[in-house]
C-alpha cells in the first residue's frame, strides 16, 4: 500500500525537496537505467511554467519515497508526462500504474484530453507497461531513440490492472449524494450489533441535520464538552458503496493522547479483514499531511490485534503501552509523515 500525495514542483522545492528528489534519481537510475520503468526527461517543460509541474508522490509503508510521476498542462487540451521513476523494489508492483491512474484522475475534466510523454526505444518495460495501459506508439523524436506515445484520458483507466479498477476507493467529505450508501453502512453496524452510526437510522428526514451537525463539528462549533474539532471522510468505492469512515482532529487533548490519538477510523462490519482498513488509514494519514501533520498519535486496544496491525502496516511505531485506561488496556502509536 502507498500513500499519495500531491505538490507543485515549486512547493517541493520551497520545502527543500530538491536533494530528495536527485538522491532517488542517483539511487534508482545509475547503469539500470535502460532497464527501469522511467521516461526520459527530455520533455515539454518549455511549455509549462518553471516550477508549475505537478508531481504525485508515493511512499512505502516506511515513508521513504517509493516513486513520482510529474506532469504539466500544454496547449491544446495535452497533457505531458514529463518524468516518471519507480524505486527499483517497487518495479514488479502495480505503483507504477498506479501513478499513472492518479493522474488520470487529476486530469479527468473536460479541458484535458490527451495524454503524452516520450518513451526509449530500448526501454522495453516501459513499453510493455506503455501499451497495457492503453498508450499508442505514434512517433519518433530525436535522433528515433524516443518513441511518442499517447492516450485519450478518458480511455486511461482501462488498461490498468484488474484488481486496482475492482478496488479503486477514494476518500471523500461526508455529502448528501452518498447518503443511502452511507446509510447502508450505518445498517450494517447495526445488523453487527453496534451502534456506532445508529443515531444516522432514525429515519431519512434527518439526515441531512445530522450531516450539517458533522460540518458544524469539524469546524469546531455546536461541540459537545471536551471534545476537539475533527474532519470526517468516507472511504467509498463510487458513488455506490460507502466502506469506512474516519476521523482527523489537528490537535490532541490530555483524553486524547491517553485514548483517541489524532485519527479515529471504522470500517463496516461485512468489509473487515479484507484491507480495506489498511487503504482508510493511509488516505487518512495523507490527510493529515496535507494538513501540516509532522506525526500523528493513534492508539487502539490491545486486544483489537486487527486495528494494530492496520496501524503497523502504515508505518506505526508502538510508543507504549497503558493500562486499564477506562477498564482496557490501549496501545499507542506514532506515525511520522515525513
Amino acid at each position: 500500500m502507498f500513500r499519495i500525495r500531491r505538490a507543485k514542483a515549486k512547493t517541493l522545492a520551497a520545502e527543500g525537496w530538491t536533494d530528495n528528489i536527485i538522491r532517488f534519481h542517483r539511487e534508482n537510475l545509475g547503469p539500470a537505467q535502460q532497464a527501469g520503468l522511467t521516461f526520459d526527461v527530455e520533455t515539454g517543460k518549455k511549455n509549462c511554467g518553471e516550477g508549475q509541474e505537478t508531481l504525485i508522490l508515493a511512499f512505502d509503508r516506511e515513508n521513504n519515497l517509493a516513486g513520482y510521476l510529474e506532469y504539466c498542462p500544454r496547449d491544446g487540451g495535452e497533457v505531458y508526462i514529463t518524468s516518471v521513476l519507480v524505486a527499483k523494489k517497487y518495479r514488479r508492483s502495480t505503483l507504477f500504474a498506479l501513478l499513472v491512474q492518479e493522474a488520470a484522475e487529476d486530469l479527468s475534466r473536460p479541458d484535458f484530453a490527451t495524454i503524452s510523454c516520450h518513451v526509449p526505444r530500448n526501454n522495453g518495460a516501459a513499453l510493455e507497461i506503455c501499451r497495457k495501459l492503453g498508450f499508442t506508439l505514434s512517433g519518433v523524436k530525436g535522433n528515433e531513440r524516443l518513441l511518442l506515445a499517447s492516450v485519450p484520458v478518458k480511455e486511461l483507466n482501462g488498461g490498468l490492472p484488474a484488481r486496482l479498477r475492482k478496488r479503486r476507493l477514494t476518500l471523500v467529505e461526508p455529502s448528501a449524494g452518498l447518503k443511502e450508501a452511507f446509510l447502508a453502512m450505518a445498517a450494517d453496524f447495526a445488523l453487527s450489533g453496534e451502534d456506532a452510526y445508529s443515531g444516522f437510522l432514525r429515519g431519512q428526514s434527518c439526515f441531512e441535520g445530522d450531516l450539517s451537525a458533522v460540518r458544524a463539528h469539524a469546524w469546531g462549533e455546536c461541540l459537545p464538552g471536551g471534545y476537539m474539532p475533527a474532519k470526517v471522510f468516507w472511504l467509498t468505492r463510487g458513488e455506490r458503496s460507502v466502506i469506512g469512515v474516519s476521523y482527523l482532529r489537528h490537535r490532541l487533548t490530555p483524553s486524547l493522547v491517553r485514548e483517541g490519538g489524532h485519527i479515529g477510523y471504522h470500517v463496516a462490519p461485512s468489509k473487515r479483514n479484507k484491507g480495506y482498513g489498511t487503504v482508510l488509514l493511509a488516505l487518512t494519514l495523507d490527510k493529515a499531511w496535507q494538513a501540516g501533520l509532522k506525526r500523528v498519535m493513534i492508539t487502539c486496544d490491545r486486544n483489537n490485534l486487527p486495528s494494530a496491525r492496520v496501524i503497523e502496516k502504515n508505518g506505526g511505531v508502538l510508543l507504549r503501552e497503558d493500562k486499564k485506561v477506562r477498564g482496557r488496556d490501549i496501545l499507542r502509536y506514532w506515525i511520522g509523515l515525513g
